[in-house]
């Protein structure tokens, strides 16, 4: 299957989640509900996802695909994160759904995974340290606390507030990175 066509089926099922997500909760969603929904089978769901949370967490990354491209490009922080976070607000009922979920493979946890992963990328291996390390996760856990909690609140806050805040409560020892 070409790559086109791969994302033509992922698009398809991720489309499914949201028509699913309109009558139940992401908890009590199970891949039958999106199968169904998109007429496609269990197999197909398989072939492109491991689970239900795999999904949702892979369309969140093509939904802020753009922000990360700056972020890692070194461009202006807030930028890239008013652009996530405004990409974010285009889909507010997704989220506040996944937001919800907790636990293993939840949002939050690969929000704050691939956020420190993101960073010690930008930051470059041989610029990472115990310290830095220690900053990063600190930095990832505190950033995806506040991103579900503003998400859990109804984004009342603009996305360029939101992402001057996270910037410059960003610790010490790696603001020097994103200057």
């Amino acid at each position: 299957m070409k790559k086109a066509e791969k994302n033509d089926v992922r698009y398809k099922i991720a489309d499914a989640l949201e028509a699913v997500m309109q009558t139940k909760p992401f908890s009590k969603i199970r891949v039958s509900d999106i199968t169904d929904e998109c007429g496609l089978s269990r197999q197909t769901f398989y072939r492109n996802f491991s689970d239900i949370y795999d999904l949702a967490n892979w369309l969140h990354t093509e939904r802020t695909r753009l922000s990360f491209d700056i972020f890692l490009e070194n461009k202006d922080v807030v930028e890239s994160l008013s652009i996530k976070f405004k990409a974010m607000m285009r889909y507010k009922n997704f989220y506040r759904y996944i937001a919800a979920s907790e636990g293993q493979n939840s949002f939050s946890d690969y929000h704050a995974k691939v956020l420190a992963e993101t960073c010690k990328k930008h930051i470059g291996a041989n610029q990472l340290n115990e310290e830095i390390l220690l900053a990063v996760d600190l930095y990832a856990e505190g950033f995806t606390k506040t991103t579900i909690n503003w998400i859990r609140s109804g984004m009342k806050i603009h996305p360029t507030t939101l992402a001057e805040h996270l910037y410059k409560s960003m610790p010490n020892n790696m603001i020097k990175f994103y200057l």
